[in-house]
């Protein structure tokens, strides 16, 4: 799994982002069938934030020292051996301890 880095100074807010991020991990990577398999625009694990004219990409960090991870109780988020935190969600109790520790607001 890559990592991607947003430069926020950059962002439009025009949330095309989004849209490669969903298509990219479709099973077609086709945009068109992208949005017809989800019956409008599709999901992506990429949020953009928006307060007036300012607007900003919420995603995870990959911090080096991960509170989500130390956090979590059952270790569904979890850092594989390339420092990519993830997330299992069958180990996943939802006691939304990963949401609260997280400082950049990125776990949904």
């Amino acid at each position: 799994m890559k990592k991607i880095v947003i430069r926020e100074e950059y962002c439009l807010g025009c949330r095309l982002c989004e849209i490669h991020c969903a298509t990219a991990h479709s099973p077609s990577k086709n945009i068109i069938k992208t949005f017809k398999s989800a019956g409008g625009a599709p999901l992506s694990s990429l949020v953009i934030e928006e307060q007036g004219y300012t607007t900003f990409a919420l995603q995870c960090r990959h911090c080096k020292d991960a509170p989500c991870v130390e956090a979590c109780l059952t270790s569904a988020m979890y850092k594989d051996k390339n420092d990519i935190v993830l997330h299992d969600e069958d180990k996943c109790v939802g006691c939304w301890m990963c949401i609260m520790v997280c400082p950049f607001g990125a776990v949904k």
